[in-house]
């Protein structure tokens, strides 16, 4: 079976698409979540820095410029202050400013604040110039004394800080999928090593090879594992080799039988025809011998059946291949069934080709394809035999109109001694054809099939086709 991608490869591309989700999904969040947050910190320090301003104006006026350059160095917010007279001697025009621009703005923005702002509330508004392109949060508050704080910060720093983010984040992903891919690369090559040992030995085991073992002492759950397959294999084996020992042994018993057995009934039937001569006079005495001559005609032929399917069956048999025209393999057969059955109503049809195969063990198989279709098709039914190749087989069929077999029979017609009319007891046949015709078709590496529906009855046997034309 071909791999169409090894698990090793599954989990770092699992790993691979898992950290890009998570690269991407960071990403995103760091584009769109990033900008309220940082918005909001930069509101919650210019309501703290305006508490400094508003307390220091009151308790230290004279420190005032200091803290705002402070304010202004720390978290880049640009403050203004706009004082009434009383607030000292030093501030010129009653504006102190961390900036050189001084009141550049300021006064349109308190006019905004007075127009649009309640009394004694703070004011927060997002402008953007339509000059640059950046934007500002301004942050305006009238203290008690009728002073004004007015602060700006650009958010174009803003921008910067979440750009700097993605781009740090994106290349972290990168460098963890790099990295993270590298290391599952080798750290997973061991146990990859040991699911490669352990599928060795399991397609041995399929092929019936039971010497290989697994060696895992990691104490993990691959050892757990390599001890189920070993344990298994050795059951597999000690099992394989009890039913190997028995059926030989079943085999050797039905062939000392059956030539223990051909030798008596040879007797038996020479007997019986001496009797004939003796009493030729007594019909009674002659009908018996003819009964007697039958029934060991039959057993005989059981017999021969039972030998030829234990030789075939036996691992030493040879099936000796050459080469066979089916043209003429089919006219062989149809002179023979001429010959032996010559009521039956039979068309053949055969497809013109050179085929390799055992002539002598393909011919019998074919003709008990013929005499069982003859013989339980039932009087007057049609035959139609038939060879065809179909891709890489060969494929020989046999059909008849006669009575339809049931799915549950066909499972079961192929076992030896299986007869598919049990009610016909007198019947000389034992079942023991077509198990010979599927050991013929597993000689020639082929198969064997049946099927019963529409009114006909066919079976099939098919063997491995080369086409010699294009070699």
């Amino acid at each position: 079976m071909k791999l169409k991608m090894s698990f090793r490869s599954k989990i770092i591309v699992l790993f691979l698409v898992c950290t890009i989700c998570c690269m991407l999904i960071v990403a995103v969040c760091c584009r769109f979540l990033l900008r309220p947050l940082f918005i909001n910190n930069s509101r919650k320090n210019m309501l703290n820095c305006a508490d400094s301003v508003e307390q220091t104006i009151k308790n230290d006026a004279d420190k005032l410029k200091e803290l705002l350059d402070k304010i202004e160095t720390d978290y880049l917010i640009r403050t203004t202050v706009v004082v009434s007279d009383e607030l000292g001697e030093n501030e010129e025009d009653g504006i102190v400013s961390s900036t050189k621009t001084g009141m550049n703005g300021t006064e349109r923005w308190i006019e905004q604040y007075k127009r649009e702002a309640e009394k004694g509330t703070s004011y927060f508004v997002k402008k953007r110039n339509v000059q640059d392109e950046t934007a500002k949060l301004i942050y305006i508050r009238m203290t008690e004394n009728g002073n004004y704080i007015v602060m700006n910060k650009s958010t174009k720093g803003i921008e910067q800080d979440i750009e700097l983010v993605t781009i740090f984040i994106i290349i972290i992903g990168i460098s963890i999928a790099i990295v993270g891919t590298i290391s599952f690369w080798i750290l997973l090559r061991p146990s990859m090593n040991r699911l490669e040992q352990i599928t060795v030995v399991t397609e041995k085991m399929s092929e019936l090879d039971f010497s290989e073992r697994l060696l895992c002492t990691d104490g993990d759950e691959f050892e757990i594992l390599a001890y189920s397959v070993n344990k298994l294999s050795e059951e597999l084996s000690l099992r394989i080799d009890k039913l190997k020992n028995e059926l030989e042994s079943r085999k050797t018993l039905i062939r000392n039988l059956s030539h223990e057995l051909k030798t008596p009934i040879t007797t038996i039937r020479g007997y019986a025809e001496n009797a004939q001569i003796v009493a030729k006079d007594n019909d009674k005495i002659m009908r018996y011998c003819d009964i007697i001559i039958d029934e060991c005609e039959s057993v005989n032929n059981l017999i021969t059946g039972m030998i030829d399917l234990s030789k075939l069956e036996t691992d030493g048999c040879l099936c000796e291949m050459e080469i066979i025209s089916t043209e003429d393999f089919m006219e062989n057969i149809c002179r023979k069934i001429e010959q032996e059955l010559p009521d039956i109503n039979m068309e053949h049809s055969v497809e013109k080709t050179i085929i390799t195969g055992n002539a002598i063990l393909l011919q019998r198989a074919i003709m008990n394809y013929i005499e069982n279709a003859a013989k339980y098709g039932g009087t007057g039914c049609h035959i139609k035999t038939t060879f065809q190749v179909d891709g890489d087989r060969a494929v020989f069929s046999v059909k008849n109109d006669g009575p339809l077999i049931s799915e549950e029979e066909q499972e079961k017609i192929w076992d030896v001694f299986y007869k598919q009319d049990k009610a016909r007891s007198r019947d000389k046949s034992y079942g023991i054809g077509l198990s010979f015709v599927a050991q013929i078709a597993e000689k020639h590496r082929g198969g064997v099939g049946v099927s019963s529906r529409d009114g006909w009855t066919e079976f099939i046997l098919w063997i491995p086709y080369t086409d010699t034309k294009n070699e």
